[in-house]
């Protein structure tokens, strides 16, 4: 194992799938790759499965099948050792699930580690530096990142790559001098082993470019995660609904009013003004619906599985953000609610069938 980059991948959803399939099929001999489960069970359950993800990629109306064996572990079995050290982590779990999943791991990163954060919604580093690293000089070198791969699960190990997209990282900046030079921000070998995994079409951005990026992104899930789900359908089939837009549209309208008043240093830049620009978003929404028309939104499987969903960190930050600032978010308040009430009924009626089926 001597000279192989190790990286801990903390989140077997689908896309922290996806990416370590890829990485350790395009670095076969230069990493050594470890997918964190949250238990013993579901590490048990992997080994039983052969240590193995296969992904379905789809070209035209056809799919390429590729299999990965990777290495696991669980609280269980990574915490014990004695020497453990984590250099490079990728946390690629459900938003709300971050502080509880990474509390087991944070003592074993440092001020030299590198952690880079994979998922929807935004102000997650936020919260996770205020929980864990309130002193910045025990944080860890803190990498974003933005995917517009489609991906969801059939079974916990066959991934559909539903539609190509890119991975776009950045570096958190420590101070207001990486901040207001980019230039000198350098990146690690975790990074450099994204970028070279041809797969994932990364690239590395600025800060600012990088913001401007997420802020795109969370408006398209803001429009696309929720409808999916209440209208339990895949992302292209929204571009059938004739009043789906007419929804989309103040879905866009408050969030560019909130990113206004919230990033207003990337906002009054003319690339902010031009890029933030609500027809813009609109259309950028419109053609990932087309780009990634077969894929099943995170949020619509969470749904369709039970399980809590990221609403909170997607139209809920909308929310947060408006109430921050004083400005009204009724389609995204509703949207929020309406997810939490579907799961809330989709919980009830499965619970009921479950109770009848006892008699």
């Amino acid at each position: 194992m001597s000279g192989k980059l190790k990286l801990h991948v903390l989140g077997a959803g689908s896309m922290g799938c996806l990416v370590s399939h890829e990485v350790v099929r395009s670095n076969p001999n230069s990493v050594e790759l470890v997918m964190l489960f949250k238990n013993r069970s579901r590490y048990d359950d992997f080994i039983r499965h052969d240590s193995e993800y296969t992904v379905l990629s789809k070209f035209g109306e056809n799919y390429l099948k590729n299999t990965s064996r990777i290495s696991g572990g669980c609280p269980e079995t990574i915490l014990p050792s004695k020497d453990l050290r984590i250099d490079n982590m990728i946390l690629s779990t459900k938003t709300h699930q971050s502080e509880k999943a990474l509390s087991s791991y944070v003592k074993y990163l440092d001020k030299n580690s590198n952690l880079l954060i994979l998922q929807n919604g935004m102000g997650i580093e936020a919260s996770l530096r205020e929980r864990f690293w309130p002193d910045e000089a025990n944080c860890p070198n803190i990498y974003q990142a933005i995917s517009t791969h489609g991906a969801y699960k059939t079974d916990p190990y066959t991934i559909h790559h539903a539609g190509m997209g890119n991975l776009f990282i950045s570096k958190s900046p420590r101070t207001q001098i990486e901040k207001d030079s980019p230039d000198t921000v350098e990146k690690c070998s975790m990074v450099d082993t994204l970028l070279g995994s041809s797969r994932l079409s990364a690239s590395f951005l600025t800060h600012k470019k990088f913001a401007l990026m997420q802020m795109e992104k969370l408006v398209a899930n803001s429009c696309i995660n929720p409808l999916t789900a209440i209208f339990d359908c895949f992302n292209g089939d929204l571009l059938y609904g004739d009043k789906i837009v007419t929804l989309m549209i103040p879905v866009i309208r408050e969030a560019v009013k909130v990113f206004k008043e919230e990033y207003a240093d990337v906002y009054n830049s003319v690339e902010g003004r031009s890029f933030l620009d609500e027809s813009r978003l609109l259309s950028s929404v419109l053609d990932i619906c087309k780009l990634n028309a077969s894929n099943s939104s995170s949020m619509r499987q969470d749904v369709r599985h039970l399980n809590n969903t990221e609403i909170d960190a997607i139209n809920g930050f909308i929310v947060k953000l408006g109430d921050k600032h004083g400005i009204s978010t009724p389609t995204n308040r509703m949207l929020t609610s309406m997810i939490k009430s579907k799961l809330s009924i989709e919980r009830s009626l499965e619970s009921r069938a479950t109770s009848e089926l006892k008699f």
